[in-house]
């Protein structure tokens, strides 16, 4: 009976890895796609830029949601069905929530003096959420080079 349902947990395994690895691939191509229609696509005259700049916006826009809900949900499921695993996974996704919350109050919301610029976006809200954003990109992109160099040391000094 175990071994029956080792042999069907490995057939899961293996189509979850299918499954993603061909969601990943698909992610990727139509990201290839949508570059190279905002690169080498027409200009737009009246915008003053590509014309796929928008579509290309948008499907930033929609990757970022997708990775938001993934790390979000992610770590709630894995503490729903493995609670002593599950509180390992929700530590770095409660160290995101402490580091932005960090970013954010740094974070300067002080309207710019821009002379000829009359938009809407010049607002303490939008001002403050950007800083703090930028300031959270500066972070991660440390940490994550960190982590690269750690890795690469550790790899060096167990070997």
């Amino acid at each position: 009976m175990a071994v029956n349902k080792i042999n069907y947990d490995r057939k899961i395994d293996k189509k979850m890895s299918l499954m993603s690895t061909c969601i990943v691939v698909t992610l990727f191509i139509v990201t290839i796609v949508m570059i190279a229609l905002f690169t080498f696509g027409p200009y737009d005259a009246e915008l003053e830029g590509p014309e796929y700049t928008e579509a290309l916006l948008n499907w930033a826009y929609l990757l970022f949601g997708i990775s938001v809900v993934a790390s979000l949900l992610f770590p709630v499921i894995s503490f729903v069905t493995k609670p002593k695993q599950g509180i390992k996974n929700l530590i770095p996704l409660l160290g995101l929530i402490a580091v932005a919350a960090v970013c954010y109050y740094m974070s300067d919301n002080t309207v710019l003096e821009l002379p000829g610029y009359n938009g809407s976006d010049n607002n303490p809200e939008t001002l403050q959420w950007s800083e703090a954003i930028l300031f959270l990109t500066y972070v991660m992109m440390v940490l994550n080079i960190a982590a690269i160099i750690i890795t690469e040391l550790y790899k060096k000094i167990k070997n």
